[in-house]
């Protein structure tokens, strides 16, 4: 195995005293080197010798692109900057021919980025998008393309070379499969748009989560640029696909929801089997615990991973390349369940000490770096040596320079070398300009081929024996598309599981109301539209942005040993949840979307806790489940013995699937509704049934006033079920309704009134609780109403006003002038201003959710204040939406525009 790292001891001070001035030295003979044709130590040179696999015939290929003046964002990779060029050498050598590849096709101010070579090195994939229109709005513009140079032929070509379909979204990163089809991000969104159809929505490319621009999701064509499909489905941006040695795919997901974090994933070339892989939890491992990002991965000749490690926002567009032991860590000190190591997982491959957090990095900045598969350890690298700016000089990095505090960091002026790590030297190739960087540097010399992978080779569901072959032509069939979520053991977090979970797990000897875990939720995120299509007036999200809209999908049933195994849409974005009996979620609110293909098994072995470091979200990082199931045949611990284990390691849910499997009542189906009927008690009595269902929500048998959040699909249920909750519409009349059952002045009783600032009469009064429910909208916070903004903000009292009215409280306040002095009237006195009080009132709710929300739920308790003013179901729903994020709108297009 070669090494490519000499990172030892070289934090030594006195190393990089002398690494700055060598690196200085050798930046200023660049000049001359350059003139005087000296390449004879350089790869491909005509001196190197015959054995040198890169002496002829072997191109070089290199993006350089404008370094803009706007700070260079990876959550924004979509943007044009513009004076880049394709340039292809005849080979790695200083005074090698040069011709501009992207030349031939535009000319003016284009953009380029993202390089690939094909493993026969004939073919070069790259990214490319025309000059900008002006007076153009940003849908106008033409659209990022992939691009493919063919080597032998000196041909290109537009992969996709129908004008309408290659401009139907911006194609970027990229990648060739070892099949011969092309693994690319892509905003086109392909069956996203199919499903918004589907949903009677117009056919858009969903916004990521930040709104800025539409989300890139992994996609697949073939080499012609045919038979486009999509295999991710992220909320916001999956984007830097890299193929490794086993066939799979290694991605950076923009993890936006509540993280603004990017990881790296891993998928099938399918989509199945897509997981974290690593560094959910080390974006904190830059210099001094400064902020890192993953992308641009790649894998070395002997097959270990590598990436750009970079801060989120930069400058300079560069960080450090460093390794990644994804077999043995899921981050940089969290080893696997199977390994056993201390860390680090990440270690540079540049020889120069990079602190990502510094305009001045002693070992300055990397933008581009490529391993040559020719059984040495050279790299071709983009390096921005450092240097500092002082008194109208540029000049090394030394210690003294480094600490006067007047030392600037020049612009930028990145370089290619041809580092040989063996040999320890460091050649010029290319000589910079500053301003300008190397975002990509390729050879097209030959390397290995990965393994291929062909689609639906891990859908081995029927094989295992996890579903039968009927439910899978059901899953895969194009009017369902759905597919299994299986989890081992909702009660096991991390690996630590409850003490009573030996008895909740035995039917004889708990009821299931002595069971914390009741259901599972599944959630589905809102896709965002472009606001040339929708754009929801202001506040139409709720308190919290964050939280975006959802959809719930439906509730599962959780067994007594902490298993559940239910249908799910497919390619769809989801998030699952574990409730308590009224619908509450017992754990934090699941941060990273999930989503599988149709006819997917998905494994899980427990939950996680949000500030959690133990691995999860990858199943082989993980240790054994707490819950082994049984032998095959075997049957359950104080359950009914008629319902066995059907293959080994099989857990309750998995048997009470394989019992009712393909039959109407079919377990593994989602249900709108609360629902439990124990299956699991033998020769005693049932337990209790639990229903919380839309249908009798209300204590009065009017429904007229109510309409359920469910859609039509939900009953019977199908994937295309969405549970749509709007404050308004849904929540609002729970407060107006009448209620018969608290009558007691012969009229009905209703919250607001109590909770109104008016009596039924139409005199002023104080609120109840100085909580108002009324429905009224002033129009100060956009589209909300006055008991929404009472239920979720800290509020002022209110108080009688002396007139028989009431009012906010008010107090006298002390005007200061801006040195904070009181400022006097003509009198010589204190000049005060009529100022609201504090806010003394906390919010009766949480948009955290409902177990955050005890100041309202707390009255309803038995024997409480507010006990039996609202039914069960009532109070389900209530629940349900503040665990999604308490949104006024759950559906851009139900909400007012803006």
């Amino acid at each position: 195995m070669k090494i490519y790292s000499l990172s030892a001891g070289k934090a030594k001070q006195a190393r990089l005293k002398t690494k700055a001035v060598l690196a200085f030295v050798l930046s200023l003979m660049l000049a001359t080197l350059y003139g005087c044709g000296s390449d004879e130590r350089l790869p491909g040179s005509e001196t190197a010798g015959e054995s040198d696999p890169l002496a002829a015939g072997t191109p070089m290929f290199y993006v350089q692109r404008l370094i803009s003046e706007e700070t260079d964002q990876l959550n924004d990779p979509l943007r044009f900057v513009g004076s880049a060029r394709l340039m292809m050498k005849e080979r790695a050598s200083q005074n090698a021919k040069e011709t501009n590849l992207s030349g031939r096709v535009y000319s003016g101010n284009y953009d380029v980025r993202d390089l690939d070579v094909s493993s026969d090195g004939q073919f070069v994939l790259f990214s490319m998008r025309a000059p900008q229109l002006e007076n153009a709005d940003e849908e106008e513009q033409p659209t990022w393309n992939i691009w493919e140079y063919d080597v032998e032929n000196d041909a290109l070509r537009r992969v996709i070379p129908d004008d309408i379909t290659a401009e139907r979204g911006h194609d970027i990163t990229p990648r060739y499969l070892p099949t011969g089809d092309i693994v690319f991000a892509s905003t086109r969104q392909q069956k996203t748009r199919a499903v918004l159809l589907d949903e009677g929505k117009p056919a858009f490319a969903n916004r990521e989560e930040s709104g800025r621009q539409a989300a890139l999701s992994l996609h697949v064509m073939e080499e012609d640029g045919s038979s486009i499909r999509q295999i991710t489905f992220n909320m916001s941006h999956d984007f830097y696909p890299v193929v490794t040695l086993d066939g799979r795919i290694v991605y950076s997901r923009w993890d936006r929801y509540a993280r603004n974090a990017v990881s790296l994933y891993r998928t099938n070339a399918d989509g199945t089997g897509n997981e974290l892989l690593y560094g959910l939890h080390s974006h904190d491992s830059g210099h001094n615990d400064s902020d890192l990002h993953f992308v641009k991965a790649d894998i070395l000749p002997d097959g270990s991973l590598y990436v750009l490690a970079r801060p989120m926002n930069s400058t300079s567009n560069g960080g450090d390349f460093i390794t990644i032991d994804v077999d043995s860590y899921i981050d940089n000190y969290t080893p696997t369940a199977t390994t056993n190591g201390n860390g680090p997982a990440q270690t540079s491959i540049t020889d120069h000490v990079v602190e990502t957090d510094n305009p001045l990095s002693p070992g300055g900045y990397y933008s581009a770096y490529f391993a040559l598969w020719d059984d040495t350890s050279r790299a071709l690298t983009s390096w921005n040596q450092c240097r500092v700016h002082l008194d109208s000089k540029t000049l090394p990095c030394l210690a003294d320079n480094l600490d006067d505090p007047a030392a600037t960091a020049p612009a930028p002026m990145y370089n290619v070398w041809m580092v040989d790590y063996d040999n320890k030297t460091q050649v010029p190739v290319l000589k910079g300009e500053p301003g300008f960087y190397f975002s990509d540097l390729a050879m097209a010399a030959p390397k290995e081929v990965p393994q291929p992978y062909y689609d639906d080779d891990s859908l081995t569901g029927v094989t295992d024996g996890k579903i039968s072959a009927a439910t899978y032509i059901e899953l895969k069939d194009a009017q369902n598309e759905e597919a299994v979520i299986h989890i081992r053991n909702v009660y096991e977090t991390d690996g630590w599981v409850h003490a009573s979970y030996p008895n909740w797990s035995n039917p004889s000897v708990s009821n299931a109301e002595d069971r914390p875990a009741r259901f599972l939720r599944v959630i589905k995120g809102a896709y965002e539209p472009p606001r040339n299509v929708k754009q929801p007036a202001n506040g139409s999200f709720g308190l919290s942005n964050t939280q975006r809209m959802k959809e719930i999908i439906g509730y599962a049933p959780i067994e007594p040993d902490g298993s559940v195994k239910v249908r799910v849409p497919a390619n769809v974005p989801l998030m699952i949840s574990v409730t308590d009996k009224d619908g509450k979620r017992l754990n934090g609110r699941h941060q990273n979307w999930i989503s599988l293909r149709p006819g997917e098994v998905l494994e899980c072995k427990g939950c996680h806790s949000r500030n959690s470091t133990a691995p999860h979200g990858r199943y082989d990082a993980q240790a054994d489940s707490t819950n082994q199931g049984l032998p095959a045949g075997s049957s359950y611990p104080g359950a009914d013995p008629a319902i066995t284990a059907p293959f080994d390691y099989a857990t309750m849910a998995e048997a009470k699937a394989a019992a009712t499997m393909d039959r109407p009542e079919d377990s593994m189906i989602l249900n709108p509704d609360l629902i439990y009927v124990d299956t699991w008690r033998a020769g005693s009595t049932p337990d209790a049934s639990l229903m919380l269902q839309y249908s009798d929500m209300l204590s009065s048998a009017d429904t007229s006033f109510y309409t359920a959040p469910a859609n039509t699909n939900c009953s019977p249920w199908n994937a295309r079920c969405r549970i749509t909750i709007h404050y308004q519409e849904h929540i609002q009349p729970l407060w107006e309704y009448p209620r018969d059952n608290l009558a007691s002045d012969g009229n009905p009783a209703t919250c607001i009134r109590c909770h109104n600032r008016t009596t039924g009469s139409g005199n002023p009064r104080i609120p109840s609780a100085n909580l108002e429910l009324t429905g009224e909208v002033d129009g100060t916070n956009g589209v909300r109403n006055r008991a929404y903004i009472d239920l979720f903000f800290a509020d002022v009292e209110m108080v009688a006003d002396g007139s028989g009215g009431v009012t906010d409280c008010t107090q006298e306040e002390p005007r200061l002038d801006e040195n904070g002095d009181p400022v006097l009237d003509d009198m010589n006195n204190p000049i005060t201003d009529t100022v609201l009080c504090p806010p003394t009132l906390a919010p009766v709710m949480s948009s955290a959710g409902a177990m955050s929300s005890p100041g309202f739920f707390d009255k309803f308790e038995a024997g409480a204040s507010h006990d039996g003013y609202m039914t069960p179901g009532e109070l389900r729903l209530i629940a349900e939406w503040l665990d999604i994020g308490g949104q006024y709108y759950n559906n851009h297009f139900d909400a007012p525009d803006n």
